[in-house]
């Protein structure tokens, strides 16, 4: 049998949320101080660069996402050519230009409500880029892909190894 759970007294309540709301407004503060400018440039430029019909735009996300937010795709993309691992990317992506759009056009019907039916349509569009970054690469490239379309639409969750081992915790 199952035993009731004991509530909290109102001081140990009163206690909880304080040290909650410190903790946020520390967070916050750290946010502001050392990610929030890196973060408004992210989604300015995807913002302002949201497809890829130019291989210059394509080739500066790459590199300033790639790299600003340790995707580590360059370990996982192989080179071809003389090409380093980003370029090959922004030629991949920009050869295939049409089918990356595509899901991209779908990324901009995301709101910036996060309930179940659209993460389910998230969950699917990360699925669908990952399906077609396995034409440059076999090997995982679900971090970068995530981070990538967080930057494009910032309401679409970073899914990483950070994260996932934050799920996986019992």
């Amino acid at each position: 049998t199952r035993r009731p759970v004991n509530p909290l007294s109102e001081a140990e309540m009163s206690t909880c949320q304080k040290t909650l709301l410190e903790s946020y407004n520390r967070a916050s503060d750290d946010y502001k101080e050392k990610t929030c400018l890196m973060d408004s440039i992210f989604y300015s430029l995807c913002g302002n660069h949201f497809e890829h019909s130019d291989i210059g735009e394509v080739r500066a996300k790459l590199y300033i996402i790639g790299r600003g937010f340790a995707t580590r795709v360059e370990a996982h993309v192989p080179k071809r050519n003389e090409l380093g691992a980003l370029d090959t990317l922004a030629v991949f992506l920009y050869e295939r230009r049409a089918d990356f759009d595509s899901v991209f056009q779908e990324m901009k019907q995301i709101g910036k409500s996060l309930d179940a039916e659209t993460l389910v349509k998230i969950a699917n569009l990360h699925g669908k880029l990952v399906q077609l970054l396995h034409g440059v690469s076999d090997k995982d490239l679900t971090t970068f892909a995530a981070k990538y379309m967080h930057c494009h639409c910032p309401s679409i969750p970073i899914y990483d190894n950070e994260v996932k081992k934050m799920l996986l915790v019992k």
